[in-house]
């Protein structure tokens, strides 16, 4: 029993380097379709879902919610803490009072009168 030989071995070859080069443009569009897939996930998945921030009194931490009072040096206090002096505030209220007057009243220097 012999099997018969159609086609020599170069003849083959060929063949198999045809399909392989007929093949190889298919699979690379399939490449960059996969790859771009999945860098379409990777991007989808880069900007996740922040969470809101609690909003919490600076000085004791109590959840506040959206009651909170903010204060001029940049906390945020619950009603115990809201006033100056129950939450050792840093910023100067008498600074900042004596500014606006500076501004809102300049000084007036009237003009000289010639004495005769």
């Amino acid at each position: 029993m012999e099997i018969e030989k159609t086609e020599s071995f170069k003849e083959v070859d060929s063949k198999v380097v045809k399909l392989d080069e007929a093949i190889k443009p298919a699979e690379k569009e399939l490449l960059d379709a996969t790859e771009s897939a999945s860098k379409s996930e990777v991007a989808s998945d880069a900007p996740k879902i922040q969470k809101k921030k609690k909003t919490r009194c600076t000085k004791c931490k109590v959840n506040v919610g959206c009651i909170g009072f903010p204060c001029r040096c940049g906390g945020i206090f619950c009603s115990t803490h809201r006033y100056a002096n129950e939450h050792s505030c840093t910023f100067d209220y008498k600074e900042h009072g004596a500014e606006e007057i500076r501004k809102n009243n300049p000084q007036i220097v009237g003009e000289k009168i010639q004495k005769i």
